[in-house]
């Protein structure tokens, strides 16, 4: 039941904040993995700790390489890396999202 006393700020998307993309079959899921997480983190690519350190760059290519819109066999996979979560599902959508202690 409603009661008309939520607290929350309707224009507060502090929760929601991220990085949303879209990569093409000429793209490399991991190479994009970690630009977007630079481009939430404000930093460049090489400031980050290596991919690899939280999954395997080449089956994260090898998994996405060829993103289709297909909704019969949607893959999806998630990680955390260098404090951010990551969501990557075979469309070419890649989502990075702030971790409670990184924000």
């Amino acid at each position: 039941m409603d009661t008309g006393n939520d607290d929350t700020d309707p224009e507060d998307d502090s929760e929601h904040e991220g990085v949303y993309t879209q990569f093409s079959a000429t793209d490399s899921p991991s190479e994009e993995t970690v630009r977007a997480i630079a481009e939430f983190r404000e930093v460049e690519p090489t400031a980050l700790e290596p991919l690899y350190n939280s999954v395997d760059p080449d089956a994260l290519d090898a998994l996405f390489a060829k993103p289709c819109a297909c909704n019969e066999n949607p893959i999806l996979t998630r990680f955390t890396a260098s404090g951010c979560h990551v969501i990557i599902q075979n469309d070419g959508t890649l989502e990075v999202l702030g971790t409670e202690s990184s924000e």
